[in-house]
């Protein structure tokens, strides 16, 4: 192999771990604020401060999984009911709006259509002939400066949306879900769980047996627990000899 060979080699596996490095500084902060994002949203559902209750780095990147797959559940059932509603006509319209597309992208190729192309010749020679015309100089700046200013708008836009987009995302998600957790609980209470047979509602007990709170549980950490159920959210230290309990039906 040749020496230019095994520089540009170099410099290719260079660039690629370049990219590499700059997808992960970008997404690492995204992820864990997403994360964040998306836990803050389901505690506020629930009506617990989120300072109370602080999550560990690991945790947030896991909530961040949480939050990417109940985004992409939603986003794929509400395209699902889009279509399901969709009748006969609505699918007609949308094949002929496909058609029309195909047909103008292919009548826009060159020498497809000589009309349409003298039309564009036309239309670039009149701004060709009057541009270079001493009296549009004024216009001419008056056009630049409307065009950077339109442009440095919408980048300003498009920047606070790719911020704002991701963490909307997961706080409704993680509201979502909580929101979700109380239907369930409100319409069935604290029934077993098909699926694995336990009590869908936590049991904290002191040190001699005796239930203190039965609900969701919606957070817990080394200093306290907090709870859901058909009064709203308690929150309580957790003292020494506390027991949590799901029933097994």
């Amino acid at each position: 192999m040749s020496k230019p060979n095994i520089i540009f080699d170099k410099a290719k596996s260079y660039i690629s771990l370049l990219n590499v490095g700059t997808f992960l500084a970008i997404i690492t902060p995204i992820a864990y604020l997403s994360g964040l994002t998306y836990y803050q949203g389901g505690l506020y559902a629930f009506g617990v401060e989120a300072d109370i209750f602080p999550l560990s780095t690991q945790d947030i990147y896991v909530n961040f999984y949480y939050a990417l797959m109940f985004t992409l559940s939603s986003c794929l059932s509400t395209i699902t009911n889009l279509l399901n509603g969709m009748n006969w006509c609505s699918w007609l319209i949308f094949f002929l709006m496909i058609i029309a597309v195909l047909t103008v992208h292919w009548y826009s190729k060159d020498n497809a259509n000589p009309f349409l192309g003298r039309i564009e010749s036309d239309i670039l020679s009149f701004f060709a002939k009057h541009y270079n015309h001493e009296s549009m100089r004024p216009y001419l700046i008056v056009s630049a400066t409307v065009s950077f200013f339109s442009f440095l708008i919408c980048l300003l836009l498009g920047v606070t949306l790719f911020l704002w987009l991701p963490f909307y995302a997961a706080y409704s998600a993680g509201q979502g879900n909580a929101a979700r957790t109380i239907k369930k609980y409100r319409d069935h209470g604290c029934e077993a769980n098909q699926e694995t047979g336990l009590n869908r509602c936590t049991l904290v007990k002191d040190k001699d047996g005796k239930v203190l709170y039965e609900g969701i549980l919606v957070a817990i950490n080394d200093k306290g627990i907090a709870m859901f159920d058909k009064n709203g959210s308690h929150i309580f230290a957790k003292q020494e000899g506390f027991v949590l309990q799901r029933k097994l039906h």
